[in-house]
């Protein structure tokens, strides 16, 4: 799938009036760090975001990292009908991705979980790609060694540290493309 990381940063920066430089705080300090490895919740989030940052209050039910992410996200139909056909050929199949309570929630709710095997998400695990633990908790999940596991992201880095433990690999650029990758290896 697809969110438009911008339109979701545009909307929080509007929101909190925020400039760039506090938005990237914000974000890699608080989202990531701490809310996006589930170290804290999102209430225990905004307010110490409020009290770092001295924004106005923020209230869970305003949605505010969700209401774009809900709007913008796409979801490749074509990428997730192969699923049926990996698992009819008897393969595991695991999401893996570095996201934080409300994006999973909306995940949740428009069950693009729901035709995975496993799902590994960064806020229940308390680590985040591309730490090795995170591939080796997935691995332990799927009982599964890194040279019988493929691995598809669409970042480099993320992709580069799965192959360091020897996963194999596709770099995500498009869904015609990650499915032309992905059935070439396969086959």
């Amino acid at each position: 799938m697809s969110w438009p990381r911008r339109a979701v940063h545009d909307d929080v920066k509007r929101e909190l009036n925020l400039d760039e430089e506090q938005f990237r705080r914000f974000w890699r300090d608080y989202v990531q760090a701490l809310y996006g490895r589930g170290k804290v919740t999102e209430f225990e989030m905004w307010q110490r975001v409020r009290q770092d940052l001295g924004i106005r209050e923020v209230k869970v039910e305003e949605n505010l990292l969700g209401r774009e992410f809900a709007k913008t996200t796409e979801v490749y139909a074509d990428v997730l009908d192969r699923i049926g056909d990996l698992k009819n050929r008897r393969f595991q199949i695991a999401i893996l991705s570095n996201t934080n309570e409300a994006h999973s929630k909306i995940m949740r709710q428009n069950k693009i979980f729901d035709q995975f095997d496993h799902v590994f998400l960064s806020h229940d695990m308390g680590v985040r790609k591309p730490a090795p633990e995170v591939f080796q908790h997935a691995l332990k999940g799927l009982n599964a060694k890194p040279s019988e596991t493929l691995f598809i992201d669409d970042s480099l880095e993320n992709i580069n540290a799965a192959k360091e433990i020897g996963m194999h690999t596709i770099l995500a650029r498009s869904p015609k493309q990650t499915i032309w990758d992905m059935e070439s290896l396969l086959t």
